[in-house]
């Protein structure tokens, strides 16, 4: 039996989502579409970042959905930058380094966005509230290293030291930073991993992420680039500041996802929205055009089910 690829699977949909709703958005109009459900709302989201090449914010109601719209996009659009950001659990290295880490994250985020041409931003109301330093403040602060590089080790640790790290042992958490001779263990607030930087001499030898438990390397790099700043003194911009004009707002299920705003408090961020072309999903009916997907039957974790369902879809002319 063929296996075919998310990102193949969202090509073949691709002229038929772009006949119903691409010439709209091209256009600049907003557009509401109905009846997107499953997967069907981020095969369209696919569709017009590849098409129109443009920055996409996604506002999804909650966390979790947030998560599903990461996983469904990062299979479907091959070589996109996917940046999530939404609420998490609150980490123990957080109370410690008094750093509140969804403001961390959010400065991650709004670095990604700042650097890099049609970025897939995911989010979910709350984190429209969280204060983040301003644009300007932000570029200062971005470190950029390169294998090859001619940087004395010394200055580099110093620099980050400045800024707000804290040296230790062994890195274990966002902020910290070790040094062993020619070896500086990196950990940058919003990454998950550490990063590794090896010398010879003054010269940037192997750049690495590496799991902190193990110690073991996850990834190489020729270049990174990431925040030297961890602690802000001056925070009163907001995700929106960072949004270029081009950008397309794509907000799943708008009711939810306005009820979830106003819980947060921050009515000034939904009236911002409109500065930008928005789109919005509503799963069920609700004008608009219409895609008329429906929601995929639950099968739990039943193969038989899966089985009798993908049959009743044949006996109805689908083919698989």
């Amino acid at each position: 039996m063929e296996t075919v690829p998310l990102a193949v699977l969202s090509e073949r949909f691709d002229e038929q989502l772009w006949k119903h709703v691409g010439p709209q958005v091209e256009a600049g109009r907003d557009s509401t579409v109905s009846a997107a459900a499953g997967s069907v709302a981020p095969l369209l989201v696919a569709t017009l970042w590849r098409r129109l090449q443009r920055p996409v914010l996604v506002i999804s109601p909650s966390a979790e959905e947030v998560q599903e719209w990461h996983y469904d996009l990062q299979q479907l659009c091959e070589g996109a930058s996917v940046v999530p950001w939404s609420r998490q659990p609150r980490q123990l290295w957080e109370q410690l380094r008094h750093i509140d880490g969804m403001q961390a994250q959010g400065v991650e985020t709004a670095w990604a966005v700042s650097r890099r041409r049609n970025v897939i931003l995911l989010c979910s109301p709350e984190v429209f509230a969280v204060s983040l330093p301003a644009p300007a403040e932000l570029q200062q602060q971005g470190l950029c290293l390169y294998v090859g590089m001619e940087y004395v080790p010394e200055e580099l640790q110093q620099q980050l030291l400045r800024h707000g790290f804290q040296r230790v042992e062994a890195v274990s958490a966002p902020g910290d930073i070790a040094r062993r001779g020619a070896i500086m263990d990196i950990f940058p607030v919003g990454w998950d991993e550490p990063l590794r930087v090896e010398f010879w001499g003054n010269t940037v030898e192997s750049l690495r992420c590496f799991d902190p438990e193990t110690q073991r390397s996850t990834a190489r790099f020729e270049r990174v680039e990431f925040l030297c700043g961890v602690l802000w003194d001056h925070a009163y911009s907001r995700l929106w500041d960072f949004l270029p004009p081009e950008t397309l707002v794509v907000i799943e299920s708008p009711e939810r996802v306005r009820q979830a705003w106003v819980q947060t408090g921050d009515t000034l961020s939904w009236e911002m929205l409109s500065r930008w072309q928005r789109l919005i999903l509503n799963p069920l009916g609700g004008g608009g055009t219409s895609l008329g997907s429906a929601s995929q039957p639950p099968v739990g974790r039943s193969v038989v089910r899966l089985v009798e369902e993908l049959r009743c879809l044949m006996e109805r002319g689908y083919e698989l």
